[in-house]
């Protein structure tokens, strides 16, 4: 779980830990993403947290085994689990909660996910160990691309591989078209190009997430969703900004406009995501770069000063195997890139760095 408690690192020395072992099971096991599920947890004492109820509290990792940080809150606040998340106490002690997964996460491809059973103020470690369960009823191996997101060049390409353990139905597909299908085979492969690349394989303009379905050939009803968000690499702008920037937020005197700048080497390109763009990569929100210079600057138009922006950069580069490198950014360093936010208060406050 990723939950961290930076400021009550120093105070958490003093308290005895209150974790509690518990047992967990799930029914069905094994399960597919869309069925319904029964988590339950038995030998927990909730009375030793002072409180009667308990509280589930959930993630999800996709189909890479990558953690999902989804913008949807279905847990509420480690010290306030929201009261739809109470479990419901059994007449043998244990506590009990059910959910389809793709429901309550609105997502699919849904790998694995995580549970832990708290006390609703969770402060204090009122809570029970992470505990992980495998979602699908057979297994699937991505042979590539290994990276997700993954990057593909303009002139490259590279395939779509996967196996599985049982005999298969496959269909890839871009939002409503199908790509390619593949029938009763173990194995699925199909050539991803860009756009400037030629060859027989499938072409990308632009960037998109590639959803595989793999169906049972035996029991339509058990599937497993794989998604692959394929970034294609865009054509950088290079041009000085109009204006002299600093490394960081930079913000105009009436706050209705902001230039972001950041030095990024070795970064072939950058774009700004957050609330003020639904956390998108967008045209519009891929940072320019300055002529012969590591530096790259972005431009922020029609912010509200009474609004709360948050704001992440991802950086991506090339480099032999196009390997992806997301980094969220706080500080800049050499080639250490971490997470930035920046806040826009009210019309006193400047923007500024939150400290994470």
């Amino acid at each position: 779980m990723k939950i961290k408690y930076y400021f009550f690192l120093f105070w958490s020395v003093f308290l005895s830990s209150q974790v509690q072992n518990g047992t967990w099971t799930v029914i069905p096991n094994p399960f597919n993403e869309d069925e319904e599920i029964e988590v339950k947890v038995s030998g927990i004492n909730p009375s030793s947290w002072g409180v009667e109820d308990v509280y589930l509290w959930t993630w999800y990792f996709d189909s890479n085994d990558v953690e999902v940080n989804s913008n949807i809150n279905w847990n509420g606040e480690w010290n306030n689990s929201k009261e739809s998340m109470k479990m419901i106490k059994n007449q043998d002690g244990s506590f009990s909660f059910k959910f389809k997964p793709t429901e309550l996460y609105q997502d699919n491809g849904i790998g694995r996910i995580g549970v832990l059973a708290k006390s609703k103020n969770g402060t204090g470690d009122k809570k029970t160990p992470d505990q992980f369960f495998e979602v699908g009823k057979f297994d699937l191996t991505i042979n590539s691309p290994k990276n997700n997101p993954y990057i593909l060049s303009r002139n490259g390409s590279f395939n779509i591989s996967v196996t599985g353990d049982i005999e298969l139905n496959y269909t890839l597909k871009n939002k409503t078209e199908t790509v390619h299908t593949v029938s009763n085979n173990k194995n699925f492969i199909k050539q991803i190009l860009g756009p400037d690349s030629n060859g027989d394989g499938y072409k990308l303009n632009l960037s998109s997430k590639l959803e595989l379905t793999a169906t049972d050939v035996n029991n339509s009803s058990n599937s497993r969703i794989l998604n692959f968000d394929i970034i294609v690499e865009p054509t950088l702008i290079v041009e000085s900004p109009p204006v002299e920037l600093i490394d960081g937020i930079n913000r105009v005197e009436d706050g209705s406009k902001v230039y972001l700048q950041l030095t990024a080497p070795n970064k072939d390109f950058v774009y700004v995501i957050g609330n003020f763009n639904d956390y998108k990569e967008e045209e519009d929100f891929m940072m320019k770069k300055y002529p012969d210079s590591d530096k790259f600057w972005l431009e922020l138009k029609g912010l509200n000063s009474e609004e709360y922006y948050y704001q992440m950069s991802k950086l991506q580069i090339l480099i032999q195997n196009l390997y992806y490198l997301p980094l969220m950014i706080q500080i800049f360093q050499q080639h250490l890139l971490k997470i930035f936010h920046i806040t826009l208060r009210d019309k006193k406050e400047n923007l500024h760095f939150l400290k994470l």
